[in-house]
């Protein structure tokens, strides 16, 4: 009985700790096989290209709404080199702390998804002077540059 007892505690104590875990899983962004996501910009050779790919959800935190702007870099079809690719929120001509990098994705790969917030609006009122910068490089070569909200398809 000493055990059974023990049993259920732990239980009872795993599924507390457990529970708030899951919670946030659940309201975590959806695996990327369930995005729709966007190519933004291609980098190489036609039909051999890394493409940097992003999908955009509004949020709303508090009385504030962003845009949850998903990333990848697709290397599927890439052939020879690696790439790297990074999506950042500029306030005027500074970076802010809103930054997602790919990591080195090599032939074949295929980045993890990450995501950053770019503001929409504050308490109901329109965010202004921020832009959103993309870049995509490997080892000798790269592009990048402002990228157009409206240019991301919707998740």
């Amino acid at each position: 009985m000493n055990n059974l007892k023990h049993i259920l505690i732990g239980g009872v104590v795993a599924a507390s700790v457990l529970a708030p875990s899951a919670i946030a899983a659940a309201q975590a962004a959806p695996a990327s096989a369930a995005l729709s996501f966007t190519a933004v910009e291609t980098l190489g050779q036609a039909g051999h290209e890394g493409k940097q790919q992003a999908c955009k959800l509004l949020v709303t935190i508090g009385s504030d709404t962003y845009w949850k702007i998903n990333n990848r870099l697709d290397g599927r079809t890439l052939r020879g080199g690696s790439l790297h690719a990074t999506m950042s929120v500029y306030r005027g001509s500074t970076k802010t702390s809103r930054v997602w990098q790919s990591g080195e994705v090599k032939p074949g790969g295929l980045s993890a998804v990450g995501s950053i917030l770019f503001p929409h609006t504050r308490s109901g009122v329109p965010v202004t002077g921020i832009s959103l910068v993309m870049t995509i490089y490997g080892a000798n070569f790269g592009n990048g540059g402002p990228l157009a909200l409206g240019n991301i398809g919707h998740c």
